[in-house]
């Protein structure tokens, strides 16, 4: 389908189970809308989306929207390119993506309000030059590096240097995701690639970061249903009183971020310990 407009309100559902790939080109906008409770625009096979808009003042890209209860199922849509706005807007409003995993750069924007959702694919990825704004995440904007994964797992990211095919990949950062997205970095930097693996630590590690002031940020990352204790103290050897405990943490997913802990010693070391 090229340019067209699809537009579905009042409760009826429009299928287009042939239809492949959908191609927006030229300044004007075009739709693909379901409006109002019990409408549906499904479009199962459909898996490139192209939004090739001018850059010119007054041009329009393509929006793909589901308002006030209607659904937009574009559930092996893998590839979005161009200028392209998706939101869902309201209660049930779903748009749903769960096959989508490549971005091509361009100025996408994916917007949740009122109860709405996007439904992404449950996989690993990374990608940049969209803007999101799903709550209860603050606003990403672009250029921004994002990676997207499971809420309330772990994630070991490595990363390697392109420029020669036999550099080794090396450890960034291990990540807590909360939610399905992350800012991971400001931007893509230059010949790099980045990977990422869902991981359980065990045993226990202990990440540390120093928050403004006097306070640094804990994250514990273990097993789930394991029970850990977290303690502090001010030197190595001689320590009298042995490893204070600063608190005990039950496991309900594979990480728990600590409240900031004030650190107004001139050292301080940390561990976590079944």
């Amino acid at each position: 389908v090229q340019y067209a407009s699809l537009n579905v309100s009042g409760g009826s559902v429009l299928s287009l189970p042939a239809l492949r790939s959908y191609l927006k080109d030229g300044c004007a906008g075009t739709t693909l809308q379901a409006s109002g409770a019990g409408s549906v625009l499904a479009l199962p096979a459909l898996t490139n989306l192209v939004a090739a808009t001018p850059s010119v003042y007054g041009c329009a890209g393509l929006s793909v929207q589901a308002l006030a209860g209607g659904q937009v199922l574009l559930t092996s849509l893998m590839n979005l390119d161009g200028t392209v706005y998706v939101l869902a807007d309201g209660t049930n409003s779903v748009v749903d993506l769960s096959a989508f995993t490549n971005l091509h750069q361009g100025p996408v924007v994916l917007e949740v309000q009122n109860g709405g959702k996007i439904l992404f694919a449950n996989q690993i990825f990374f990608m940049t030059g969209p803007t999101i704004r799903i709550p209860p995440l603050a606003p990403i904007l672009p250029p921004t590096l994002i990676f997207h994964g499971q809420a309330w797992h772990s994630y070991r990211i490595e990363q390697r240097n392109t420029s020669q095919p036999d550099n080794p990949w090396v450890f960034a950062a291990r990540v807590a995701l909360t939610n399905e997205f992350q800012a991971f970095a400001p931007s893509l930097p230059p010949d790099t690639e980045f990977r990422a693996f869902d991981f359980v630590a065990d045993p226990a590690i202990l990440d540390l970061w120093r928050l403004s002031g006097t306070n640094v940020q804990l994250v514990l990352y273990g097993a789930t249903n394991k029970s850990y204790v977290v303690q502090s103290t001010n030197r190595l050897t001689g320590a009298l009183g042995g490893w204070p405990t600063l608190t005990t943490v039950s496991m309900t997913n594979a990480f728990r971020i600590l409240p900031p802990t004030p650190a107004t010693e001139p050292q301080l070391f940390f561990r976590a310990k079944e």
